[in-house]
């Protein structure tokens, strides 16, 4: 057990396929027709026909040559699965074959390319070894020339070295020379800064002193021309006062809507409405009467003649509220009653934003 079986025939071991090719040749086993077993005939008439045909051949005697044919079959078989073996064996064995041979050649290839390479190195290796000969010659003679510069240079410096020690005696004094031209130069840079900083104040100065020379200059045309506008102002004040005084209507009650038809009344009121001086005190009341169809328009008086003098004002109007600008005569006190009757100034010039809503 756990062996397996064994087989002998007359003290010789066969296989069970030999025991069993025996009995089928002897027509005898355990279902031989030599042993019938109850109900067998009723089985043997009842069979099919292939079942009937295996007792005819086991009868006859031939069952052996049947179970011999079923080897032979099978040894037939593996031999055709053997040979198709052998045949896939052979196409492997034909590639292989064909890659052995283009390795072969490959082989082949790289002897000759390695001879050629291992020629090539050698002619190279021989032309590095006459260029490095021919080198070392002109080394060597370049060395030989080398030493005898340097033999030549060793002469140069010793006389180098010789006049360095002279010059090196000679140094101190041109050094003490070079300090003393440095300290001169920078002597003399210092006073060229200063003068140079001093030319630039005079310059300066100098424009300075022009520019308020044509702003005095500008000044006195200007004060000259009003001392001549307030002379020529003054004599016609006098004349005018000497004429006033033979002829002096009362004005005080004159407005806008009363002019008169007169024309030399009409002329005497307008200028009254618009500049009116009083002849014992400097006192200039401009706009003593502004109508209201005049609010919001501008009014411009330019050098007026009075008693104390010319005076010029205008009248410029932001929203609701006047601005007055005046130039009157120095010391002069000036109102405007007709716009803002609380508005008194002894300012020659200037600007005021005067009170809104104000008659």
């Amino acid at each position: 057990r756990g062996h397996g079986s064994a087989y002998s025939v007359n003290g010789r071991e066969i296989r069970a396929r030999d025991v069993q090719t025996l009995f089928a040749d002897a027509a005898t086993g355990s279902r031989s027709t030599a042993m019938v077993s109850q109900g067998r005939i009723g089985t043997i008439i009842n069979a099919k026909p292939a079942d009937r045909r295996s007792i005819i051949d086991e009868a006859a005697g031939i069952t052996g040559l049947y179970a011999r044919r079923h080897e032979a079959e099978l040894r037939l078989r593996a031999a055709e699965q053997n040979l198709a073996r052998v045949q896939d064996v052979l196409v492997a064995l034909e590639e292989q074959h064909k890659g052995l041979k283009r390795q072969a050649r490959q082989a082949s290839r790289y002897r000759n390319l390695s001879d050629h390479i291992r020629r090539a190195e050698a002619a190279v290796l021989a032309l590095k070894l006459a260029t490095a000969e021919r080198e070392l010659a002109e080394s060597g003679e370049r060395l030989r020339e080398a030493e005898a510069q340097v033999t030549d240079l060793t002469r140069l410096v010793g006389l180098s070295t010789t006049a360095q020690a002279e010059a090196a005696t000679a140094l101190p004094p041109l050094r003490n020379d070079e300090a003393a031209a440095a300290a001169a130069l920078q002597r003399l840079r210092v006073a060229h800064d200063a003068l140079t900083a001093e030319a630039e104040r005079v310059a300066q100065a100098q424009q300075d002193a022009e520019t308020r020379l044509r702003q005095a200059d500008a000044d006195l045309a200007r004060e000259r021309g009003r001392k001549g506008d307030a002379e020529a102002a003054t004599a016609w004040a006098r004349l005018t006062t000497r004429a006033r005084r033979r002829y002096r209507p009362d004005l005080s009650g004159a407005t806008w809507e009363s002019l008169s038809t007169n024309p030399g009344d009409l002329l005497r009121q307008i200028r009254h409405l618009l500049v009116a001086e009083n002849p014992d005190e400097p006192k200039i009341e401009v706009l003593r009467h502004y109508p209201s169809s005049w609010r919001g328009q501008g009014v411009e008086v330019h050098n007026a003649p009075t008693l104390w003098g010319s005076v010029s004002f205008a009248v410029r109007w932001h929203g609701d509220r006047p601005a007055l600008f005046w130039d009157i005569p120095v010391g002069v006190e000036l109102s405007v009653p007709g716009l803002d009757a609380d508005f008194v100034t002894r300012e020659p010039k200037g600007e005021m934003l005067l009170a809104a809503n104000r008659t």
